[in-house]
């Protein structure tokens, strides 16, 4: 694993990763702060130091008979969670200092394809192959709203990510390009829920 220095054209370090199975295409994440760096294996995610080049927790997928194979994974702007989605449609989030599993919970049809935590990192959108867009508190997982699929319309969310202030969310559609913006709070943009 290559490290750029952005202030030049080439690279300024490098990570022993081993990847038992192969990397997960793009399942890979830098914390805010720098100093840990995410990757997946399919059926682990490993979390490396920058700086030592030292391996310091290699997380393992749930024990409960979800998928292992992750296709998307993030750590929070404080660096205290780390979040992946896998290919069953699971999004599953951990405590990144002793690689606690917080929850799991099955909330897409198929793959995750997109995440973005809060700047607070108390809330975790995701958004699937499926194209719904879900909203859940980090912390433990609870649903809070969920944003269908457009009639019509058979695309995967490409992207997600929050307003600075959470007042909005903000999903990128594969197949149309279109942008949509909805205040999270409303109702008519999302399908308001009842807690678990």
């Amino acid at each position: 694993m290559l490290i750029w220095d952005g202030h030049g054209d080439e690279w300024s370090d490098s990570l022993p990763v081993e990847a038992r199975n192969g990397l997960s295409e793009g399942a890979m994440a830098l914390s805010p702060d720098g100093r840990t760096f995410a990757t997946c294996d399919n059926d682990s995610i490993q979390l490396w130091d920058v700086e030592s080049e030292r391996l310091l927790r290699d997380i393992r997928a749930p024990g409960d008979g979800l998928s292992a194979d992750y296709s998307v994974t993030l750590l929070s702007f404080d660096g205290e969670l780390i979040a992946a989605g896998g290919s069953g449609g699971e999004v599953s989030v951990w405590r990144v200092r002793d690689g606690h599993l917080l929850w799991t919970e099955v909330g897409h049809d198929r793959y995750v394809t997109a995440l973005a935590f809060s700047p607070d990192g108390d809330l975790l959108v995701s958004g699937g192959i499926d194209g719904k867009v879900k909203l859940w508190r980090s912390r433990d997982g609870e649903l809070l709203q969920a944003h269908g699929r457009p009639a019509g319309y058979s695309g995967e969310v490409l992207s997600v990510a929050f307003h600075p202030k959470k007042e909005r969310v903000i999903s990128v559609d594969r197949a149309d390009g279109y942008v949509r913006i909805w205040p999270r709070r409303t109702p008519s943009f999302f399908e308001r829920l009842v807690p678990k």
